[in-house]
């Protein structure tokens, strides 16, 4: 049996910096679960990642589990970048852990509810939307 996350059990295998690869999301895949790959593994330095190193991870992955759902994990920063962009429509990832890209901003973004962050168009371009922070109902007092 199949749910709606496209796995036999309804478990997702988070990202985990440094250790979540493309084996260990192919075991996950294998024991009926979704695995994840943090694009922050894929980094060169602090600021350079390697797509065509995640593109590869990727290609293993959908070769050996014959393209089976699998969760990125990116910051925003990355979300934003045409070239995970890209990624991200190729492989046809649907599930996507969006990671703050810092602490503070985390914390900023904590009492705020964003309306949309980025959507999928008709024409498979990503397309990112301004935060807008909702007001908490006033109280009378």
């Amino acid at each position: 049996m199949i749910n709606q996350l496209g796995s036999r059990y309804p478990i997702v295998a988070m990202a985990m910096n440094r250790l979540s690869d493309v084996k260990l999301a192919c075991a996950v895949e294998q024991a009926g679960a979704i695995p994840s790959l943090s694009v922050y593994n894929y980094y060169t330095d602090p600021k350079t990642w390697d797509v065509a190193w995640l593109r590869r991870e990727l290609e293993t992955y959908m070769k050996i589990t014959n393209g089976a759902n699998i969760m990125l994990s990116v910051g925003i920063k990355e979300l934003l970048d045409p070239n995970i962009q890209q990624v991200i429509k190729d492989y046809r990832i649907k599930l996507i852990e969006l990671i703050p890209d810092s602490p503070s901003f985390a914390r900023e973004m904590a009492p705020a509810q964003p309306r949309a962050l980025f959507s999928m168009k008709r024409d498979d371009s990503i397309s990112a939307s301004p935060w807008e922070k909702i007001a908490p109902p006033s109280s009378s007092a």
